[in-house]
C-alpha cells in the first residue's frame, strides 16, 4: 500500500468490520508515516443505534482511529435494497474523498452458512466498481483521482473469517454482537470461532 494512502473503513460492527479495522492499524504501525485509518458507521442508518455508535467509538479509541460522521440517512422508502446499497456507497465514497480517502474499505461479506452466496458476491463486486469509478469522475472537484472502494472479505467463508480472527488475535469484544442476548450473530461466530480454536476463557467477559 502507498504511503500517502488513507483508508476509510465502513463499519457495521460485523466481525469483518472490526478485521478491517486491526487489518489497517497494523498496515499503519508498519510505518509510523502512513497515514490511519478513519471510521463511518456504515449504512447511515446504522447512526440512530446507540448501542452500535459506543462501539464504533470503542473501536476508533482502541486502534487509533478517527471517526468520520455518516451522510445523513434519507426517507427514500420507495428504494429497493440494492438501489439503497448503491445510494449509500456512493455517498460514502464521496465523504471519503472530501477527506482526502484514496481507499473505500467495504467488508462486507457473502458467506451463507457453510456456502457462499454467488449472486451477493456479483453484486457487491460490480457495484464496489461502478462507485469507484462514479466517485472518480469528479475528481477535478474532490482532488482524489484513484479512489477505490475495495471489498477484501467479500468472498471469505464464516471458517476463513475465523482463522483470519484467531490469526490476528482480534478483539471479539470490539464486534457489535459482542455484549447481546445469546442468538443470530453472537451464537453464529461463537460457534466457528471455537470451532477455528479461539479460547474465549482467556477473556473474563467473553460470551458463553
Amino acid at each position: 500500500m502507498p504511503r500517502t494512502e488513507r483508508t476509510l473503513i465502513l463499519f457495521d460492527g460485523s466481525i469483518v468490520s472490526v478485521l478491517a479495522c486491526a487489518a489497517i492499524a497494523e498496515e499503519a504501525a508498519r510505518d509510523d508515516a502512513a497515514p490511519r485509518g478513519m471510521l463511518m458507521l456504515f449504512p447511515p442508518t446504522h447512526a440512530a443505534d446507540r448501542r452500535l455508535s459506543v462501539v464504533l467509538q470503542r473501536c476508533a479509541d482502541l486502534f487509533a482511529m478517527e471517526v468520520l460522521a455518516s451522510p445523513a440517512p434519507d426517507e427514500a422508502g420507495s428504494r429497493s435494497p440494492g438501489e439503497q446499497e448503491s445510494h449509500d456507497l456512493l455517498a460514502a465514497g464521496y465523504a471519503g474523498a472530501r477527506q482526502s480517502c484514496t481507499r473505500i474499505l467495504w467488508p462486507v461479506n457473502a458467506a451463507a452458512g457453510e456456502g457462499l452466496d454467488l449472486d451477493r458476491i456479483a453484486a457487491a463486486h460490480d457495484r464496489s466498481i461502478l462507485v469507484s469509478r462514479l466517485v472518480a469522475l469528479d475528481a477535478g472537484q474532490h482532488g482524489v483521482p484513484g479512489l477505490r472502494l475495495d471489498t477484501p472479505y467479500l468472498d471469505l467463508s464464516d471458517r476463513q473469517v475465523a482463522d483470519l480472527a484467531v490469526d490476528m488475535d482480534l478483539p471479539l469484544d470490539q464486534c457489535g454482537w459482542w455484549e447481546v442476548q445469546p442468538g443470530g450473530q453472537r451464537d453464529r461466530w461463537t460457534r466457528v470461532l471455537r470451532e477455528a480454536g479461539w479460547a474465549f476463557a482467556k477473556t473474563a467477559d467473553a460470551p458463553r
